[in-house]
């Protein structure tokens, strides 16, 4: 069966054992370089060889890090996680550690072990390797604005630390007034400065796992990417590159008869913006294969797995049948709630893969469109057939619940026109009139 869960310490040591025996072993790499600035540096061709790998770095280190200068102009490359993504971080310092052939950076978790934190702060680390990585491999949102000071900031530095002293005065100055226009500190933010080039797969993955989100909003499944306005042309760019992605179904016509090419929206509000693709089929067609065709390196992995269910349930008709409803359901009140320090914690999906030994609603290889295979099982059920509808005012279930449909859970809260509510409300946890909520009741033999 397609669906499998990927246990992603495993996945981290198996991926890299034949680099690093295993992970608690990173600080044992062997180092063959000398200590000169040509044995610190890296070469085009470790570059190019490591290619998807950077270019993941890249769009990770894009939505997730920050370029520090302190006061006394000390550097710093930062990326903060939760602690639960910490493998993300080995992940990060592996293979940055095996591309400079030693120890690169420093892993500390909180004390709380609420978050943790990869650091690159020894200067030659800064200079010789991330600095060399992100001008081949750069930035082209206004994060760019900030390398580049940091950037700038290390070639002033440089020259007190080939002779061994400290910052000069002059020196000094010059860095923080670098420092006191970066990050949080930036009011220029010109983007017809900003470089541009091409997006890359893997330069996209790493961005979404970042800044990216694979949910489901009313049991509808969708995918987003969130923003700061200022990054609005970013957000069009990626835009563009989904819509240019292959026609890749697991289950279609030849041909993109229907026309399902991924068109995002992309909005602007107040001081963000978003990206958002909420069709089933642009999803199913073109977006899922996509992202199922790379690795990822970060626990969205389990995120996305549970997404893809949740795209396969809906695309292929099965959210028609009670048990397949039920399955979207449990997956919507798991999905990006699993993180160990939330107070309640969902219980994650059982018998993910019993479903999909049914043979699918809807035919898709048939070129029929997803509203009319819709509709043909709505008239030929009888409308929403084979569950009811449990209500609860203030957490106390109605009398009458379960109720045969929605129409009839609608008068016997004395207005028929709140039907429409219940199918936007219905297993979404959202309270109707600060008083009702609506759940899926499903019969006893539906597992």
């Amino acid at each position: 069966m397609f669906f499998s869960w990927v246990i992603f310490d495993k996945y981290l040591s198996v991926y890299y054992s034949s680099n690093i025996s295993s992970i608690k072993d990173y600080k044992n790499i062997n180092i063959n370089t000398k200590n000169t600035a040509a044995g610190w540096r890296l070469t085009e061709e470790k570059l190019e060889k490591e290619k998807n790998e950077l270019e993941w770095l890249c769009g990770f280190s894009e939505a997730e890090s920050l370029f520090f200068i302190s006061n006394t102009g000390a550097l710093k490359f930062k990326i903060k996680l939760h602690y639960d993504d910490r493998n993300t971080l080995v992940y990060i310092k592996i293979l940055l550690s095996r591309l400079a052939s030693r120890d690169i950076g420093v892993i500390v978790d909180s004390k709380d072990q609420h978050e943790s934190y990869f650091s690159v702060d020894k200067f030659n680390d800064l200079f010789y390797i991330i600095i060399p990585i992100l001008t081949k491999y750069y930035f082209t949102t206004t994060k760019y604005l900030d390398f580049k000071d940091f950037k700038t900031a290390a070639e002033i530095k440089k020259a007190s630390i080939i002779e061994k002293r400290k910052l000069s005065k002059s020196e000094l100055d010059e860095i923080l007034i670098l420092k006191s226009g970066m990050n949080s500190l930036r009011n220029n933010y010109d983007n017809l400065s900003l470089p541009k080039r091409n997006l890359t797969p893997y330069r996209v993955l790493g961005f979404v796992e970042g800044d990216g989100t694979f949910y489901i909003s009313n049991l509808i499944p969708q995918f987003s990417i969130k923003q700061h306005f200022k990054n609005v042309h970013f957000l069009h760019e990626i835009a563009e590159f989904l819509n240019n992605l292959p026609y890749n179904p697991t289950i279609g016509p030849e041909n993109d008869i229907l026309n399902t090419k991924p068109v995002p929206g992309v909005y602007i509000s107040e001081d963000s913006s978003s990206l958002n693709v909420s069709n089933i089929l642009q999803l199913y067609n073109y977006i899922l294969p996509f992202f199922k065709s790379l690795e990822f390196k970060s626990r969205k992995v389990v995120d996305f797995e549970y997404w893809e269910v949740a795209v396969k349930l809906k695309s292929l008709g099965y959210t028609t049948l009670p048990q397949g409803k039920k399955l979207l359901v449990d997956i919507s009140k798991y999905i990006n709630k699993r993180y160990s320090t939330k107070l309640n914690i969902a219980e994650a999906p059982k018998d993910i893969n019993k479903i999909f030994d049914l043979p699918p609603v809807y035919d898709l290889a048939s070129g029929l469109s997803y509203k009319a295979y819709s509709d043909i099982i709505k008239v030929s059920k009888g409308g929403q057939s084979g569950y009811g509808v449990n209500v609860y005012d203030k957490g106390k279930l109605v009398e009458g619940s379960p109720f045969s449909s929605y129409t009839k859970a609608a008068l016997a809260l004395g207005n028929i026109n709140i039907s429409s509510v219940i199918t936007k409300k219905i297993d979404t946890g959202k309270v109707y009139k600060n008083r009702y909520t609506f759940e899926s009741y499903y019969p006893e033999n539906i597992n």
